[in-house]
């Protein structure tokens, strides 16, 4: 998907809430008094009370004799992933109002369901076995900061981003058969950089243009993977397959898509949230066969309107959430990332 197989907690990734174990609840998390799964942060936590890793002046390292902590590394880490974990923390405060007022809850099934939806959509997009998309994850969660806490906070967030747009999204008839007719036509295997900094997206352009014809692909990959902000700056920006009348892909990529031929790199495309370069590698299959049972074609269509949804949720809620950066280190990070 080119809005993001990790999602918009992952993407600011986004990419996303964390809790605190045992029977309570707290807003919108349903609690359990089931332990957690191994490596899943309890559903009930939100990350307002989850427990924090390290005391103030806690050692967390020793660079050779000297033992460093915390506030030694407090301006690099917030000029590194400040703004990030800002705008996570905002997103989880204001999807539990959310929750809250919608009367709505999320428990260990609904998260172990996106775990099981993020799977199935790598292994759809790269057309690799179940296995070979867990690891295919783990180079996403890598190259996306994703380690064991902001992970799991991410299927969380996941989960309660689609309890409150679920019931929004309505497949009719009409758009089932767009639909089947998409899925079953050619489309393009392609390579996509997204950046917010146009001078970024600019930059990566410029770089992948001045290399040799025959390594334009593998230039476009690093840039992807170094400096993309989508979700497949992990696999270096390849997109198996995109058709130019996808109506989830943003307007100003399909109008490129309908004049590329393979070889072709696309200008510097305006997007909602950023910017956006296009290497169209070439034409290929159709994502399904012709004759494909309608029930898989509207399953995969609804999670794509769905996360198409959740990501518009986010955006509104965190520009919502009445941010005012105060720290000059965070500040930086803040403005960078957004």
């Amino acid at each position: 998907m080119l809005v993001g197989l990790i999602g918009f907690g992952a993407a600011c990734a986004g990419g996303c809430a964390s809790g605190s174990g045992g029977a309570s609840e707290s807003p919108g998390v349903r609690g359990s008094a089931d332990a957690p799964a191994p490596g899943m942060v309890a559903a009930g936590t939100t990350q307002q009370n989850a427990p924090r890793g390290n005391g103030e002046g806690k050692p967390i390292a020793l660079v050779g004799e000297r033992a460093m902590t915390m506030d030694d590394l407090s301006a690099q880490l917030a000029e590194l992933a400040g703004g990030v974990a800002l705008r996570e923390f905002a997103l989880d405060a204001a999807l539990d109002r959310e929750l809250a007022a919608a009367n709505l809850r999320v428990g260990p099934a609904d998260i172990a369901r996106e775990r099981e939806a993020l799977l199935a959509n790598l292994a759809d997009e790269s057309r690799e076995s179940m296995d070979q998309a867990e690891r295919l994850l783990e180079r996403v969660r890598a190259s996306r900061g994703l380690g064991p806490v902001r992970f799991d906070q991410l299927l969380v967030r996941n989960a309660k981003m689609r309890a409150l747009v679920r019931d929004d999204v309505v497949i009719t008839p009409e758009l089932l058969e767009r639909e089947v007719a998409l899925q079953t036509t050619p489309r393009g295997r392609i390579r996509l950089f997204v950046n917010s900094s146009q001078r970024e997206a600019g930059a990566a352009r410029e770089r992948v243009v001045a290399a040799p014809a025959g390594l334009r692909s593998a230039t476009f990959a690093e840039e992807a993977i170094a400096r993309s902000n989508d979700s497949s700056a992990g696999a270096g920006g390849l997109v198996e397959a995109v058709h130019a009348s996808d109506p989830g892909v943003p307007a100003a990529i399909r109008a490129a898509l309908g004049t590329m031929q393979a070889g072709d790199i696309s200008d510097v495309l305006a997007i909602e949230g950023g910017f956006a370069v296009v290497l169209y590698e070439r034409q290929a299959p159709p994502a399904m066969p012709e004759g494909t049972a309608g029930s898989t074609i509207e399953r995969r269509l609804r999670g794509r309107l769905e996360r198409l949804a959740m990501d518009a949720l986010g955006q509104r809620l965190v520009r919502e959430s009445n941010i005012r950066v105060l720290d000059s280190s965070m500040s930086w990070s803040w403005e960078n990332a957004r």
